[in-house]
């Protein structure tokens, strides 16, 4: 009997002991060290319309248990913009027993530009009228993300009272993807509808232009139409037919003027009074104000919105 539990614990000791052998060399053995991650360059240079390769461009991961892992390396995130168009771009790469390893490098865009607003009409609304949205016209796109247009806004500084007429000077802002925040400041206008109604209405060919810095710009160039009354007329740098006195006019000169008007109605520029300040030699945004008006003093005002570039 005895021997029997001498042999027994023998048999224990030698089991216990062939575990604890195992269990050392898979200890041994175990991978606790994820793949390396080398780089050729610690900072590149890419265009905004690359692809996710060009970003793992001269970078490569390997394993000390499963060799080459490159081809696990993959673009885990991207950082807000740091300076300029630079950012951080950040990269993770994996071995068979899913150990990670991470590591980061600068990534510059050589072509970079900010998010460009832009207009499909003036901003002047009636008053009155609390449901219209003011930024339905206000678009923005950007290099990086594209049409943005839906993530527009005020600041938080901006007010607008829809019921009253007044000038308001807001600031509009957009933000994409890397952090970068465009703001224009402009000028909406609430005007009474029923005024409105009986002036000239001042046609442009764009409501909202960039320009670099020492540029030339002229204003008349983006006078496209003037309606009135039923009637659009166009631009003429001769005498226009837009609210013309017939009175001193013979019958023949009269027909000839209203025959002139119905076939070709146009309004001469020296009528539109263009009030403009904009600094070409200064980086910011401008307004360019036109009017116009009619006999009955009745005045016609839009704006147009500059943005001044650096060169």
């Amino acid at each position: 009997m005895k021997r029997l539990k001498w042999l027994s614990v023998v048999i224990l000791l030698i089991a216990i002991g062939i575990f604890i052998d195992y269990n050392r060399k898979v200890i041994i053995n175990r991978d606790t060290l994820g793949p390396v991650i080398e780089m050729e360059e610690e900072r590149i240079f890419v265009s905004v319309s690359d692809k996710e390769d060009m970003l793992l461009k001269g970078i490569r991961a390997t394993d000390s248990k499963d060799g080459d892992v490159t081809d696990t390396l993959v673009v885990e995130s991207m950082s807000d913009f740091v300076d300029g168009a630079t950012r951080y771009v950040n990269y993770a790469a994996f071995d068979k027993d899913n150990h990670v390893s991470k590591i980061s490098r600068k990534l510059t865009y050589t072509d970079y530009v900010p998010i460009q607003f832009s207009l499909d009409a003036p901003m002047r609304f009636p008053a009155g009228n609390t449901n219209q949205d003011i930024l339905n016209n206000i678009h923005a796109m950007d290099c990086l993300d594209g049409d943005v247009s839906d993530r527009v806004n005020f600041t938080q500084e901006s007010s607008i009272n829809l019921a009253n007429t007044s000038d308001y000077s807001v600031q509009l802002q957009v933000t994409n993807s890397a952090g970068d925040t465009a703001i224009l400041p402009v000028t909406v206008t609430i005007y009474d509808p029923a005024k409105e109604n009986t002036s000239p209405k001042i046609e442009l060919t764009d409501y909202l232009i960039y320009i670099k810095k020492g540029k030339r710009l002229d204003p008349l160039k983006y006078l496209d139409s003037v309606s009135y009354r039923g009637t659009v007329y166009g631009f003429t740098e001769e005498r226009g037919t837009f609210c013309v006195d017939t009175a001193d006019m013979t019958s023949e000169e009269r027909s000839s003027f209203e025959q002139e008007q119905k076939q070709d109605p146009t309004v001469s520029y020296d009528r539109i009074r263009v009030l403009d300040k904009t600094d070409l030699r200064t980086p910011g945004v401008y307004e360019i104000q036109y009017m116009l008006d009619d006999d009955d003093s009745n005045r016609g005002m839009v704006n147009l919105v500059v943005v001044v570039e650096e060169e």
